[in-house]
């Protein structure tokens, strides 16, 4: 689990540029612990993963490759039991 120290806190006396959402980008477990925001299909299995930055709240996206699909079967989905699914 991402640590909670990897992410920047907002203060008046910090200033995002774009040097410092590229930063975030580049550092897989400091972009993981970044608030999600969603998903943007590209093509294929690849998408775009968004997040957003803690101090401006703009969403800084990255590329990202779906390498698993596992779609739900009718037991899944009405396994009240079940962590992928369950009665809603």
């Amino acid at each position: 689990m991402p640590s909670a120290a990897a992410v920047p806190v907002a203060s008046p006396s910090k200033r995002c540029t774009i040097a410092s959402h590229e930063a975030l980008k580049a550092d897989s477990r400091r972009f993981a612990a970044l608030e999600f925001h969603s998903y943007w299909p590209i093509s294929g299995a690849r998408v775009i993963e968004q997040r957003q930055c803690p101090l401006c709240r703009s969403t800084i996206g990255r590329l990202a490759v779906v390498a698993t699909v596992r779609y739900l079967s009718d037991e899944d989905r009405d396994n009240s039991n079940s962590m992928i699914g369950g009665a809603a």
